[in-house]
């Protein structure tokens, strides 16, 4: 799902997408290996995430990005 920041507050997985220089491709990338590597995530879980293919990603997220995430330091 794609939504204002502020509406997905209650989600436990969430990041946030900022105009950037990242290119859609390596930013689903990045956006699975966070899900995927987050300290609560069960298996099942995980199994849904690898699921997902990259173009069903593709057609809810826009394309040159910067990726923040909660507990992330730094922007990609």
């Amino acid at each position: 799902m794609c939504a204002p920041y502020i509406s997905m507050m209650n989600h436990k997985y969430k990041v946030k997408l900022v105009p950037g220089s990242l290119k859609r491709g390596k930013a689903i990338k990045t956006v699975i290996s966070l899900f995927n590597g987050q300290k609560d995530c069960t298996e099942m879980e995980k199994k849904f995430i690898k699921a997902m293919t990259e173009s069903e990603l593709a057609s809810t997220m826009i394309g040159n990005v910067k990726i923040g995430a909660a507990g992330m330091f730094e922007w990609f």
